[in-house]
């Protein structure tokens, strides 16, 4: 609505709330006056009629009505209708009937001094007007849009009008009444006169519109207007004709002229409405026209801008639709219609090559097809947007993964097709790919992964932490990574640490972790910042790898490698040994022969040989450490090996010790040295006694084995391997973990000074590892020591007999060639030979002996020579020897085994061994065996 209309109804508005409030005034100041008595206020002029205490108060409720009315208060105005209608039909029944019922002195006793047949009763043209302000009052106060019921009001309002513009007029012509009828009070004609129009006021802003301007009902107010000034200049003419009748100058013309005239007043008032209700339609009609030409110009303005609009819309929509990452296209059943660039960016065809084209060809079969669009039907018939994802080829052969979105173009019309936006979703695919990969490797690394929020505290773990810490994610999340602390790192440690990767630098390093069930655990640990560049470091990723039996596997290999070295140094001191106690012991056999048997000598010369033989055996134990003591292999059951040292064991350990021999059912085969099997038995039982000072019980078991059964520290090539196990035990004193990994080491013993080499389990060590197996020690302070020692099993059929001839005469008449590198060895085995007959050729090196037999014309039937030696090795040398002279058989002596000889199958036939250090009698009978054998 314009602001025109819309003061218009403000004034509309406003005028009705004075003029409610005028009455309101109106009747409370007579009122006012009729308790004061005030004649003035009741009468205005002596002569004039007086306004009734009831009238006062109806023309305050008349007020009051239209007030509430206007203000929307429903209620409160139907009231007042309600209390204006029954005062006022009262009246006008007490007036026809004659009656009096009791109303008009009710509140208050007249006190004026104009006579009246009903003193306090309002005149019958005041009832008659508060009726129609009742029912005016009544119709707007029904809250009706209605312009038959507002109209109603309105023509009611300007009845109340007439009214008192009709009282008004009779105060013109004569100040009294007459014939003792109570005549309408001047001020309560002046109080219709605002009351009506403040009601048609009110109805006038509830009617009138832009289109309507002047309400449907304002002809039948002009002609009501009209006809109220008509009656009113009529009621003037007979008052004045009855005024000169009492003054009797009556003129006989003057009555008709007043029927005439209130003829002509009702034709006027005809007229007046009709020409109102034509300038109505007419002024109603002019602005519904100038309303149409507005809206049309308007029309014609908002199309020139959409048109505007769409021109830059179409430009606009042209330069979104080259730079959006969204393609579009538009196709029908038939064809694509419209393709954007970045469609033909996506597919690697040209507008051009894709117009026209059958959309199922986009597609990369036909099935394929079928079901895109079944989709997309079936979401578009639930009024949704057909969303789809496919795979569709592009003009270079390569596949691209789109989300494709489609709706209709116009509902109603399906001819015109579909709609689709397509994302190119290949990237994102491919990189979802990589991340459910990454996920998956990192869920399944072996390494335990840790991510931290930037204060420390657990937002994930890895599979492989809970398997190695024992913590369930679901009861480490939240927490500190330093629950797994073991304490062995100091403070300053992780100070240094945190300090670090705070700067968000990375860390490596090492870290001894503790589970949760308290066992330790190392770690090699790599700790990374995860950066975010507008707020810097947000998380830290830690990867962990478990490397504590790689520590251990590093620590036995360093062992090994130790026992190695000085197994090297006992084997290279053994072996030099081994010469000097050759000369020794030879030297002392040449002696005893030469020597009576009475000699006081004699018995200083076999203490010198007893301390040669001694020195001998602490040369085997050192070479049975290095694994380089030669080994007389053969197959012999542990069972029956054990059982012929029991009688011995029993007298060795004493009373104080129990001892329980507990032997297999089934024989249990291993390839080995008596020997050397019983000295490793005996050294353990020793070590066993010394640990039970004060008593206890051993045990000596064997038993069948399967290498997966053995958790044996070294790794065989097959683990299906058979074992047997030779198990001794005690109850005696035990070890610590810190002793217990030094018992191999040679010359380590717990034992008091003079009680103990230190070599004996070292000769264990050493004699085990030589007859390929292994062997473990377990023991506990305070609750004894278990050693299991594991020989590889075989089967007696498939071993060869071993066949050792023996001579009883050890001289002979044979040449021998004698090679040796350490002068005295060479002169004294030279001269033992020499005595036993034989003819014997010396050199001192390899290269010289090939020299010298090559040299030699007659046949050599024994190649005597030592296995280590300078410039050729003694297994080269009988190589090169054999090959011309195939007849002649080879003895090497050496301190150590025969492990080092390495000779073709052929050659090795005509091998022998002669361990150092030897007697006289020991090589003779030795030579003598080899030339009498096969």
């Amino acid at each position: 609505m314009t602001d025109r209309y819309s003061r218009a109804i403000r004034l509309t508005y406003s005028t009705a709330t004075v003029c409610a409030g005028l009455s309101f005034l109106l009747g409370g100041v007579v009122l006012i006056a009729w308790w004061s008595h005030n004649a003035e206020l009741v009468q205005i002029l002596s002569a004039f009629s007086s306004m009734q205490f009831n009238t006062g108060l109806c023309f305050v409720v008349s007020g009051l009505g239209l007030l509430a009315t206007a203000l929307g208060r429903w209620r409160m105005g139907l009231t007042c209708c309600a209390f204006l209608s029954l005062v006022g039909l009262v009246t006008l029944v007490e007036y026809l009937a004659g009656a009096d019922f009791g109303i008009d002195q009710l509140s208050m006793t007249p006190f004026t001094t104009v006579e009246t047949h009903f003193p306090g009763r309002m005149a019958p043209d005041t009832a008659v007007g508060f009726v129609l302000v009742a029912i005016a009052l009544g119709m707007l106060a029904m809250r009706s849009d209605s312009e038959k019921i507002v109209g109603i009001g309105a023509i009611a309002g300007s009845l109340a009008f007439s009214v008192g513009f009709v009282g008004i007029a009779v105060y013109v012509v004569s100040e009294q009444a007459g014939d003792g009828w109570t005549r309408m009070a001047i001020h309560a004609a002046i109080g219709f006169m605002l009351i009506g129009i403040g009601i048609t006021s009110l109805a006038w802003s509830r009617s009138v519109s832009i289109r309507m301007p002047l309400p449907s009902w304002f002809s039948a107010a002009v002609g009501i207007g009209t006809l109220a000034l008509m009656v009113s200049a009529w009621e003037v003419l007979v008052l004045y004709e009855a005024q000169l009748i009492r003054e009797n100058q009556i003129s006989g013309a003057l009555p008709h002229v007043a029927n005439s005239f209130l003829v002509l007043g009702v034709a006027l008032a005809l007229m007046t409405s009709l020409i109102a209700r034509i300038a109505q339609v007419e002024v109603g009609r002019r602005l519904q026209l100038k309303e149409a030409k507005q809206k049309l110009s308007s029309e014609i303005h908002a199309r020139r801008r959409v048109e505007s609009a769409l021109e830059m819309s179409g430009a606009e929509l042209g330069r979104f639709l080259d730079n959006v990452p969204m393609a579009v296209m538009v196709y029908n059943s038939r064809e694509v219609t419209f393709v954007s660039p970045q469609f033909c960016k996506i597919m690697g065809y040209s507008q051009a090559e894709m117009l026209g084209r059958p959309p199922q060809d986009l597609l990369s079969s036909e099935a394929e097809y079928r079901r895109v669009s079944q989709e997309i039907v079936n979401r578009i018939a639930q009024g949704r947007v057909g969303k789809v994802e496919t795979r569709v080829p592009r003009k270079d052969g390569t596949v691209a993964t789109v989300s494709i979105h489609t709706s209709q173009v116009d509902p109603e019309n399906p001819d015109l097709g579909f709609v689709s936006s397509i994302i190119d979703m290949t990237k994102l695919r491919q990189a979802e790919r990589a991340r459910e990969l990454l996920g998956s490797a990192v869920e399944q690394s072996e390494d335990i992964v840790m991510i931290t929020d930037a204060s420390g505290s657990l937002e994930y773990v890895n599979r492989s932490f809970e398997n190695i810490t024992g913590y369930s994610s679901d009861e480490i999340l939240g927490q500190n990574p330093r629950v797994l602390r073991s304490g062995l790192q100091s403070k300053e440690f992780y100070h240094d640490l945190w300090k670090t990767i705070a700067e968000g630098n990375g860390w490596n390093g090492s870290v001894v972790n503790r589970k949760k069930g308290g066992e330790l655990f190392s770690v090699e640990m790599s700790i990374s910042p995860i950066r975010n560049h507008a707020d810097g470091t947000m998380h830290y990723v830690a990867v962990q790898r478990d490397v504590t039996r790689k520590l251990e596997l590093e620590a036995e290999f360093l062992h090994a490698q130790r026992m190695e070295s000085i197994g090297l140094l006992a084997g290279g001191v053994a072996h030099d040994f081994n010469n000097l106690l050759t000369v020794i012991l030879s030297a002392c056999s040449f002696m005893g022969e030469d020597m009576d048997a009475l000699d006081p000598m004699h018995e200083d010369l076999e203490q010198i040989e007893q301390a040669g033989n001694r020195a001998a055996m602490l040369t085997r134990q050192l070479l049975a450490f290095s694994r380089k003591q030669p080994t007389d292999l053969r197959p012999i059951d542990l069972n029956q090996t054990v059982e012929e040292l029991r009688s011995m064991l029993r007298r060795l350990i004493g009373e104080h010790v129990e001892v329980n021999f507990v032997s297999s059912a089934e024989p249990c085969w291993i390839e080995a040295d008596p020997g050397q099997i019983e000295q490793v038995v005996m050294n353990l039982v020793v070590n066993a006694i010394d640990a039970m000072p004060d008593g206890g019980s051993l045990t000596i078991k064997t038993t069948p084995r399967e290498a997966e059964k053995c958790q044996l520290h070294s790794r065989h090539s097959s683990t299906d391997e058979q074992y047997v196990l030779l198990e001794v035990s005690d109850t005696g004193i035990g070890m610590d973990p810190e002793t217990a990994s030094k018992v191999f080491d040679p010359f380590f013993t717990t034992k008091l000074f003079g009680r103990g080499t230190g070599l004996g389990l070292s000769t264990v060590y050493g004699l085990v590892k030589a007859h390929g197996g292994d062997i473990q020690i377990d023991s506990v302070k305070g609750m004894g020591t278990g050693v299991k020692i594991y020989f590889p099993a075989v089967d007696p059929a498939t071993m060869d007999e071993i066949d050792c001839p023996t001579s009883i005469d050890s001289n002979g008449t044979e040449t021998v060639l004698l090679v040796e590198d350490d002068p005295a060895v060479l002169q004294l085995t030279e001269r033992i030979l020499d005595r036993k007959g034989y003819r014997v050729i010396v050199a001192a090196d390899g290269e010289e002996g090939i020299a010298v037999a090559d040299a030699y014309d007659g046949p050599i039937q024994v190649i005597l020579t030592d296995v280590r030696m300078p410039k050729i090795e003694g297994d080269e040398m009988a190589t090169a020897i054999l090959a011309k002279r195939r007849e002649s058989k080879v003895l090497f002596m050496s301190g150590y085994s025969e492990s080092p000889i390495r000779l073709s199958p052929e050659i090795s036939k005509k091998i022998h061994f002669l361990q150092k250090p030897f007697s006289a009698d020991t090589l003779a009978k030795k030579v003598r065996d080899v030339l009498d054998g096969d």
